[in-house]
């Protein structure tokens, strides 16, 4: 009798916390649902602690399957759909094309941006690569642009890919009472395309020579951590697991991402839940879900730390009920992406492509 159960391979990069929240509630919403995932090693900046195997979910290194050992395992599991993400993977692509008749969705972070190199990027991939997938699971806006670049009409786009995971980050909007000492937190790795450090020694000398009574956290590791200024006003708490996140943000007043470089920025979402008011740089891509300008926060052009300043300097001085409308309307604008969306959004991919056979 052929097997009727919804069969889904995730071909993934890098494992986290909030990906398994999404698959576990899918799961737990669709008792047919079975899925796959064979994925890379953990990256040692953001060595998050897995929970692996569960009933209807299994995993599979990557340095297990060779291409036999694939081939072997597609034709035995006969998965409905395959969700790859990105097409960077030279591997994961020779499998797309060796089995071009499998239904399949790209799933990607990567912004459209408006210049020459990525018009002509956008129809090169096209042809190497995009053509062998239905459709495109993007976390938002920006990525969507991109995936109309590449031909996906706007029902074969889906947003919302990137979730915070809700098991962790429920509930918890808090309104802050006193805040005559500023606290401001950043989460992300310590590497340039962060902003670390010219955005933290910029901010750190602000602080001090106006004798500010602001203070810093930075949660997060990574190559520039010994750049970083060494001062009163800044603790360094290094790389902390997500259940441990939430009692931290908090703790705090006020979010920023000073990115060059941000697809997304899922600690975006967490900081929202929390109620946090953000300042975020323009390269962040979460800007477009979780920020209004001048409502939950502000935005400032990338690079520029003098406007990243003024931006904090704004929130500061806000009233207290005006605090607290950024931080309600923060609250608001987390619920907008979540685990319910993204389950019905995957049962939706598998009503639209056919049962793969091998």
């Amino acid at each position: 009798m052929r097997n009727t159960s919804h069969r889904v391979l995730f071909l993934a990069r890098e494992l986290s916390g909030y990906f398994l929240s999404c698959l576990e509630f899918a799961l737990s919403e669709n008792a047919d649902l079975h899925i796959q995932i064979i994925y890379w090693p953990v990256n040692s900046e953001a060595p998050f602690e897995l929970s692996m195997e569960k009933d209807r979910l299994h995993f599979i290194p990557v340095e297990r399957m060779d291409d036999d050992a694939f081939s072997l395992f597609i034709s035995n599991w006969q998965p409905s759909l395959w969700i790859v993400s990105g097409w960077a993977d030279d591997r994961y692509m020779r499998w797309v094309k060796k089995f071009k008749h499998c239904p399949k969705i790209v799933a990607f972070d990567t912004q459209w941006r408006n210049s020459l190199i990525y018009q002509i990027g956008a129809k090169w991939l096209y042809v190497k690569s995009i053509r062998f997938f239905k459709g495109a699971w993007v976390p938002g806006q920006r990525q969507a642009m991109l995936a109309q670049k590449f031909g996906f009409t706007p029902e074969r786009i889906k947003k919302g890919y990137y979730v915070a995971d809700e098991n962790v980050f429920r509930n918890l909007h808090s309104i802050h009472s006193d805040r005559g000492l500023l606290k401001i937190i950043f989460v992300n790795r310590i590497v340039p395309e962060k902003g670390f450090p010219d955005a933290i020694i910029a901010l750190g000398e602000h602080i001090t020579q106006n004798h500010l009574s602001w203070k810093i956290t930075v949660v997060g590791t990574g190559p520039q951590l010994g750049a970083c200024p060494a001062l009163d006003c800044i603790d360094y708490l290094g790389f902390v697991q997500p259940q441990e996140l939430p009692a931290i943000l908090k703790q705090h007043h006020l979010y920023v991402l000073a990115s060059s470089y941000e697809p997304w920025g899922v600690s975006v979402h967490e900081a929202a839940n929390c109620g946090l008011p953000l300042i975020l740089s323009s390269a962040v891509g979460a800007a477009d879900a979780f920020l209004e300008d001048g409502v939950n926060g502000f935005s400032f052009v990338s690079g520029d730390f003098l406007s990243m300043i003024q931006a904090i300097e704004r929130i500061h001085r806000l009233s207290q009920r005006e605090y607290n409308d950024f931080s309600h309307r923060s609250h608001e604008l987390s619920k907008q992406i979540n685990h319910k969306m993204w389950s019905n959004q995957l049962i939706e991919w598998l009503k639209m492509t056919e049962k793969c056979v091998g």
